[in-house]
């Protein structure tokens, strides 16, 4: 049986059922593409890295011979002098205007004194020397005596010189002032007589320096040369010129 038109109003609905019908089975446009965030920087690593140490100059230790190895405190030169010799230990001897000019003892003292301020390094000095003694009495006298034997050499880690014959003798430590002074701290004796020592470093030291301490300093003034400047007095002192 041939189907009845739908009235124009039903049409007119059905039309917009199947409107709505199709919209909805439209895919949606598409948005816009987000950008992608920008590459964040990577992270810091957490290893430490070494750092290269620069190269360096230093020159390797001195040997044993050099008084710029010797230990601190107990090696302090002042602590270790009567308060009396700390100052003669590094005063200039004066020589008395009543000396003869042309004493030959005198020429030798001023050369050795000259160049005792030429700041050498003191280096190696242990070993085997010779040693002559200028004396200068305080009373318009100079005496120069021959050579005699002497050493410097290190024991118990402390570091010594001795005169080890003639009539007049010394011995004693040296300690390190700076690298080119060695302040000597002993005693004199004579002839074969067991030298006291400086008496401030006896077991029981007394209540002052005695009659045969003997207190000064030590620098190189050549090669093989060392002056050792002894009991500075104003005119009053004694030189040891030291050679090998």
């Amino acid at each position: 049986m041939p189907s009845r038109p739908l009235p124009a109003p039903l049409r007119a609905c059905a039309g917009l059922a199947v409107a709505i019908a199709l919209t909805a089975c439209v895919p949606d446009a598409p948005g816009p593409v987000p950008t992608p965030p920008a590459t964040a920087p990577a992270p810091p690593s957490d290893i430490a890295r070494p750092t290269v140490a620069p190269g360096t100059d230093t020159a390797p230790p001195d040997d044993a011979g050099d008084p710029a190895n010797a230990s601190g405190g107990a090696d302090d030169w002042r602590t270790q002098a009567w308060p009396a010799d700390r100052d003669a230990i590094l005063a200039e001897p004066v020589f008395d205007p009543a000396l003869d000019a042309h004493d030959p003892v005198l020429a030798d003292a001023r050369r050795a004194l000259a160049l005792a301020g030429s700041g050498r390094p003191l280096g190696t000095i242990t070993g085997a020397w010779k040693v002559r003694s200028l004396q200068f009495d305080g009373r318009g006298g100079a005496y120069g005596y021959p050579w005699f034997d002497a050493r410097i050499e290190r024991r118990d880690g402390a570091l010594t010189f001795a005169k080890t014959n003639g009539s007049q003798r010394r011995q004693g430590r040296l300690l390190p002032i700076d690298r080119n002074t060695l302040a000597f701290l002993g005693s004199q004796s004579v002839n074969d007589d067991s030298s006291p020592g400086y008496s401030r470093g006896w077991p029981s030291p007394p209540d002052g320096r005695i009659e045969s301490d003997s207190a000064g300093r030590l620098v190189r003034t050549g090669d093989d040369e060392l002056l050792m400047v002894l009991d500075v007095d104003g005119t009053r002192f004694e030189l040891y010129q030291l050679r090998r």
